[in-house]
């Protein structure tokens, strides 16, 4: 790696600095938190070289434990993702800007904590003060459903229940 950058790229000057500058944009677990999606994908396409690649990761809002567990599903967490952008979408999106989806990933992007953060998030919101002594009792409850998500991994990456989706695309 010759150079890099990091943080927001659609400040003016940065977007002029940066044009045409690199082969390779990485965003991952960026887009879901920007204020507008559009400009931020717009911005990494300025800083590509044309045949570039853009690669970026990002949570699958289609994902059947986004449906299951719903106000408790981790990515939901306002105001951590501001956009959930289901993959047909941000596929679409890349088009309209002269892009070729080069390929699209679940499998190898799920992250395993799906369980383990929608119980801690519904005992940190329903356990009434004070909450130490009890949340303390109830963290072997999810340290099991942690470990529950890392033995069924394996299994769910490659169904519905995947989390997070991968996506490379070429700047044509």
């Amino acid at each position: 790696m010759e150079e890099a950058h990091q943080g927001w790229l659609t400040h003016p000057a940065t977007s002029a600095r940066l044009r045409a500058r690199y082969d390779v944009v990485s965003m991952l677990g960026h887009v879901e938190h920007t204020l507008d999606p559009r400009a931020e994908l717009r911005a990494a396409l300025v800083a590509l070289r044309p045949g570039g690649h853009l690669l970026l990761e990002l949570p699958e809002p289609r994902s059947a434990f986004a449906a299951l567990l719903g106000k408790w599903w981790v990515a939901h967490g306002q105001p951590r993702h501001l956009h959930l952008i289901p993959l047909p979408n941000l596929r679409a999106e890349l088009e309209s800007q002269d892009c070729t989806v080069v390929t699209a990933d679940r499998s190898g992007a799920h992250v395993p904590h799906d369980l383990a953060a929608a119980l801690a998030l519904a005992l940190s919101r329903s356990v009434p003060a004070p909450r130490t002594a009890l949340l303390r009792a109830a963290a072997p409850l999810v340290t099991a459903a942690s470990a529950l998500d890392h033995a069924l991994a394996p299994l769910l990456r490659h169904t519905r229940f995947s989390n997070t989706y991968r996506v490379i695309a070429r700047k044509n």
